[in-house]
């Protein structure tokens, strides 16, 4: 078995938008695409088990957790009664702190059966919270599963070089505040400029504090900035410090809310761009890590969407030949789904160019460079 994907059923309970499907019913609707187009062949799909609290307090304090708790079997409206903590963008509902922790235990297992050997590719269903912090929730994040991730690698198995790609719509906070005095871990952030977007965090000199300092690498994209240039960045970012960092492991974590028709509709990668992405990741890792790699595809706003770009991240990974290309005749059941009476759904803008905000994004990788050339000497 070559590849493990951790998935339940009750991860459908990790939401909080009114309707479920807004953010659980999309893992369901990439396990049906994924057995229709692939099948479990190299691959094998498994139960994941709950985070227990000793996991959950290698990164977060236990007021916090056990805060999380109580909150969520409150409600938002008792909290506000009572003066307890809500925080707008993740309003905690009873059922959210569990499934919470299966959430991150989907992202543990995975990692753990990675470094330990058992399967080459692993993805946790559902992962990738980077927006939550040592002691808050924020950006949908109950808790920071790839912090978790790494300081278990870091404390529980000696690890000494992790790399944490994000290519999320939005900057990895939360991760990299975290982590932000750790040189055992590069963080390296891949988003939309946030001078006017959330999290208003992922600037250029924003490079990790004392030991840590050069290991936060943000990289903030223009406005519809599509696959040349993305593909530009990893080649000269990525890339470079991958083989320089010579990492033992890959974490990636960013679902599909990069592509152009998510409902933030920020920056406009394609189904082909994700899985350039992907197969980029597997070419580095082939060189510096032994293909171990564990991808955590939570984010992603647009639930139609997600099932095509996640699985061609996965074909890219994976070295498998199937490629979606929009537009794209979605199957009968996906549309019974989301009530959709039209055929062709997903379909290119006119304005949409692969090499969209290039040069634009050439000049970002220089800064990015400049800024960094003290730390790394692929920069120099």
């Amino acid at each position: 078995m070559k590849t493990v994907i951790l998935y339940s059923e009750k991860m459908r309970g990790y939401g909080f938008a009114p309707e479920p499907k807004y953010r659980g019913r999309k893992c369901d609707d990439f396990i049906r695409l994924f057995e229709e187009e692939i099948g479990e062949n190299d691959f094998k799909v498994i139960e994941p088990r709950e985070a227990s609290t000793n996991y959950l307090a290698l990164v977060h304090d236990i007021p916090f957790i056990y805060g999380v708790r109580l909150r969520a079997e409150l409600g938002p409206e008792e909290c506000v009664k009572r003066g307890l903590p809500v925080v707008e963008d993740t309003p905690l509902r009873q059922g959210i702190y569990e499934a919470a922790r299966l959430v991150v235990g989907a992202s543990i297992q995975a990692t753990e059966l990675v470094w330990e050997g058992k399967f080459n590719y692993a993805v946790g269903l559902g992962g990738g919270l980077q927006h939550a912090t040592r002691n808050s929730e924020g950006g949908f994040c109950v808790f920071n599963d790839i912090a978790i991730d790494i300081r278990d690698l870091e404390h529980n198995y000696g690890a000494n070089r992790i790399l944490n790609l994000s290519v999320d719509l939005h900057a990895n906070n939360g991760t990299a505040e975290i982590l932000q005095e750790d040189p055992k871990s590069l963080k390296i952030s891949i988003h939309r400029d946030p001078t006017d977007f959330y999290p208003h965090w992922g600037f250029v000199n924003q490079i990790g504090a004392k030991e840590g300092e050069g290991y936060t690498v943000n990289v903030p994209l223009p406005y519809r900035t599509s696959d040349l240039a993305y593909e530009h960045v990893l080649d000269e970012i990525f890339v470079p410090l991958a083989e320089e960092f010579k990492p033992e492991i890959i974490i990636v974590n960013g679902g599909p809310d990069a592509h152009f028709a998510d409902e933030y509709q920020q920056l406009a990668l394609t189904f082909d761009g994700y899985r350039m992405i992907g197969k980029k990741v597997r070419e580095v890792a082939n060189k510096v890590c032994n293909d171990k790699v564990v991808y955590l595809p939570g984010s992603g706003y647009n639930a139609i969407v997600f099932p095509y770009a996640t699985l061609s991240f996965l074909c890219g990974l994976t070295g498998i030949d199937k490629k979606f290309e929009e537009p794209i005749l979605l199957p009968k059941w996906l549309r019974e789904i989301y009530d959709l009476k039209e055929e062709l759904y997903l379909q290119p803008p006119e304005w949409l160019r692969k090499d969209n905000r290039f040069e634009e994004v050439k000049d970002v990788v220089k800064e990015v460079k400049r800024n960094l050339k003290g730390c790394w000497k692929c920069f120099q």
